[in-house]
């Protein structure tokens, strides 16, 4: 049951990407959507024509008018006997199927109804969904309601202010009185140091011109042996400025990225090429830009030139799909996951996460 569930849930976002794909076409068609949970890829006939194939375990039958659809699946290096099915068609809406194989019996199990619908089934045996896009309720129309001028703000007139009574002089000079007396103590005065006696041998100390009578002049201490600790680092914002006790700190550089090179695609379409697949892209529009897209998928790409074409697709479901399909063609697959930003919606973005875990 989590399998189905799984299953579903794809199947309901790849239906979104097919909805985005209806709602940007001027005529109203219809379009089916199947997925296989076997292993073995399969194709799809419509009316004894063989469609084009854009994934091995999906397929998306598009353009279709209401009515009944005859399709037969045939599977790859005939490993498993074709099926028909009959499918009704809605108008201007889309149905979605998860193929199915029990034992020796194959079905079509519709995500939106919860039915199966066995091989080789007649049109009674289905019924069109009783919701679709040509019966939703329209938005209520937006009315506009204009905004009320803001209120004048009161004007508050400030209370008189009381005048200060005056202070009779004998009341300050009881306040003075009653201020307590401050001590005045008197500072020690320091000893002069020392002065320190020469070493034998040494010239004697002159005292300099200008200096004060009375007061001895030490020698200047001799730079070798111990010296005196310098002064303690100043700090700005708890930041140790650069002096004698603080070592210029070196920041070291990043690392580079390691590119792990695709093996099976080790090097992308050059650029001339890169460049006349846009313009062939630009010329079309809705599915067939992303149709064109998945049929050059024998060629190799980088992550950046993979930016470029997600970027020309309308909607986060069909950059799903573009995306899904040619991570085995990209170059660098270890920046890969950087394209996660392309994707608008956040549930896009945890699909295209899961993808690279698989």
């Amino acid at each position: 049951m989590n399998i189905t569930r799984n299953i579903s849930a794809v199947l309901l976002c790849c239906l979104l990407f097919i909805e985005s794909v209806v709602a940007q076409t001027k005529e109203s068609f219809s379009y089916i959507y199947i997925q296989s949970d076997i292993d073995v890829p399969f194709y799809v006939k419509y009316e004894d024509d063989m469609l084009p194939r854009y994934g091995k375990n999906y397929s998306i039958i598009s353009e279709l008018a209401p009515g009944t659809a005859n399709l037969q699946i045939l599977f790859q290096q005939h490993t498993l006997p074709p099926v028909k099915f009959t499918v009704l068609v809605p108008e201007d809406g889309f149905r979605g199927f998860l193929l199915t194989k029990k034992g020796d019996a194959f079905s079509l199990y519709d995500i939106h109804q919860k039915i199966y619908l066995q091989a080789g089934n007649s049109a009674s045996d289905d019924q069109l969904p009783t919701f679709n896009k040509s019966q939703r309720i329209p938005e209520p129309a937006k009315t506009f309601v204009q905004p009320e001028a803001p209120k004048p703000a009161p004007i508050v007139t400030p209370p008189p202010t009381e005048q200060p009574k005056p202070v009779k002089q004998a009341q300050v000079k009881e306040k003075a009185a009653e201020k307590p007396k401050t001590e005045t103590v008197k500072s020690t005065p320091t000893p002069p140091p020392t002065p320190v006696p020469t070493p034998k041998g040494d010239p004697p100390v002159t005292k300099p011109v200008g200096s004060a009578p009375g007061v001895p002049v030490t020698p200047p201490a001799n730079n070798t042996g111990n010296s005196a600790p310098a002064k303690d680092p100043r700090f700005l914002d708890n930041i140790a400025l650069e002096n004698e006790r603080t070592a210029g700190s070196t920041i070291s550089k990043p690392r580079n990225r390691i590119i792990v090179v695709n093996s099976d695609c080790p090097e992308p379409i050059a650029e001339s090429e890169f460049i006349e697949l846009e313009q062939k892209i630009a010329e079309r529009f809705g599915d067939d830009r992303l149709r064109y897209v998945l049929g050059r998928m024998d060629n190799c790409y980088s992550t950046d030139q993979m930016r470029t074409l997600a970027r020309a697709m309308s909607s986060d479901a069909e950059r799903y799909t573009l995306l899904k399909k040619a991570y085995s063609r990209v170059t660098d697959q270890s920046v890969f996951h950087l394209l996660e930003r392309e994707f608008t919606e956040p549930e896009w973005k945890e699909y295209f996460r899961a993808l690279l875990k698989k």
